[in-house]
């Protein structure tokens, strides 16, 4: 279960439903948020699942648990953690018998919620922190994070082209610019302060 909507999170999975062999499992997606129409990345999940199922409506968590149990799931896995408008206390009802969570929010979501494991890498959990999860750890082999192999990405402009001369690095922060706060701003800034000549790219943004 997810949102859905327009975030990181959806771009990095939508390729994901449709590489799974259908011999052996059948794909349900439970959409945990409203569909707010033009969402590109909403309809290519929907196209590429068994069954999209629109649960954004159900305000209460146990009728959400009720909604999704009723398709007899073994398996729920929530892509969103704490991100967001996030469903957790949902999975208190045990809506499916085995409860992962992946993507979004690689920390513990705690023993309160009821999730049995959590998908991630050596990177994102550290195998000495293991004893601060509430759940198993699922270790990949590889990032546990996907990304859409089908999906193209336009050249960027001559103007963001890299200035290998001028800038010898370029660093990247493409996370939402509101999310910029002092510490990390000044965490950026104490890291192009020891890599003279230096760039730090950031996401466009509006002007307010």
């Amino acid at each position: 279960g997810a949102g859905f909507q327009r975030s990181p999170g959806s771009s990095a999975i939508r390729g994901v439903f449709g590489m799974h062999d259908r011999g052996l499992v059948e794909v349900y997606c439970f959409a945990l948020k409203p569909d707010l129409g033009g969402n590109d990345l909403r309809g290519n999940v929907s196209k590429a699942c068994d069954v999209f199922v629109e649960a954004g409506n159900e305000q209460n968590d146990t009728s959400l648990a009720w909604l999704i149990n009723s398709h007899a799931p073994h398996v729920i896995v929530d892509l969103s953690g704490f991100s967001g408008d996030h469903r957790i206390r949902m999975l208190a009802h045990q809506p499916a018998p085995l409860s992962l969570t992946w993507l979004e929010y690689p920390g513990t979501l705690g023993a309160a919620t009821g999730m049995d494991g959590i998908v991630t890498d050596r990177v994102a959990s550290p195998p000495e922190y293991r004893l601060a999860y509430s759940e198993a750890l699922l270790v990949v082999p590889t990032p546990y994070l996907p990304n859409d192999y089908s999906a193209t990405v336009p050249s960027p402009p001559d103007a963001l082209s890299p200035f290998p001369e001028q800038h010898p690095r370029t660093f990247c922060a493409l996370h939402h610019v509101w999310k910029m706060d002092v510490s990390v701003f000044s965490a950026w800034m104490a890291l192009l302060r020891s890599a003279p000549g230096s760039v730090l790219r950031l996401q466009d943004c509006a002007p307010e």
